[in-house]
């Protein structure tokens, strides 16, 4: 088995790599191959989408990449903290790119088909704002990654861990949630 962790925070210090690097030693401890992949690591830079003809988008070195590293994984994970109640831009960016059509779904017969069928994702997620301030709005994220993207291109999707008001949470409160993302790993 092989696991991708993707991480879309700008910040070397930010709570997001501290989950993604205890993910990462924990399938690694159980001898399952594990990687972690900082979308803002210039190894895995990719320019915004861009074309005149949909249908002769040409996929760089960076996007043919990180395709073969999916392809070969059996669970991808995603790491983010929430801006706007929604994905960082450059993770949004990700898919446009990525998981594109020919790679990640395809079309028969007028009706979308999922090319990613067997893989497994799990979604974390990070934000500032205390909970309550989701029960008054819509939490569109979930549906957005999780049946839109995913569903779509034929994953299934395991798990939705959403961690709120971080910037006030404690040491014991982070040690709480580490310790949900080391389960979350094993199972």
């Amino acid at each position: 088995m092989k696991t991708l962790i993707f991480t879309a925070q700008p910040s070397s210090k930010g709570f997001v790599h501290t989950l993604a690097s205890q993910y990462n030693g924990t399938k690694n401890n159980t001898e399952i191959q594990s990687e972690i992949i900082n979308l803002y690591d210039e190894e895995y830079h990719i320019p915004f989408l861009q074309f005149e003809n949909i249908r002769e988008i040409e996929a760089s070195e960076t996007v043919t990449k990180l395709q073969d590293k999916i392809a070969d994984a059996d669970e991808l994970v995603f790491i983010f903290p929430l801006w706007w109640g929604s994905m960082p831009a450059i993770l949004k960016n990700f898919f446009d790119n990525v998981f594109g059509a020919g790679f990640a779904f395809t079309y028969e017969n007028g009706r979308p088909k999922g090319l990613l069928t067997g893989k497994t994702a799990k979604i974390i997620t990070t934000y500032d704002s205390p909970s309550w301030r989701y029960w008054f709005t819509p939490f569109p994220i979930k549906k957005l990654i999780k049946t839109n993207i995913l569903k779509f291109c034929g994953m299934k999707t395991t798990d939705f861990l959403d961690f709120k008001s971080i910037g006030k949470a404690t040491t014991q409160d982070k040690n709480k949630i580490l310790e949900t993302i080391t389960k979350l790993a094993l199972k």
